[in-house]
């Protein structure tokens, strides 16, 4: 999902709008991805913010 974000991301600097959402996702999944959890998809950005913060999302 980080490649899709990014490009999405950069196609809307081009453009007058403005994309926080999209923004948060793909760093989101950069974050993921820099811990070692890129290869599990969306449910990876869910894990890295439990690693990042120290706490638990959803039960293991």
């Amino acid at each position: 999902m980080s490649k899709p974000t990014r490009y999405f991301t950069h196609f809307t600097e081009l453009l007058p709008t403005t994309s926080y959402l999209a923004e948060a996702a793909h760093q989101s999944f950069v974050q993921a991805t820099n811990l070692g959890l890129g290869d599990r998809f969306v449910a990876s950005s869910f894990e890295a913010q439990e690693t990042l913060n120290g706490v638990q999302i959803v039960p293991h």
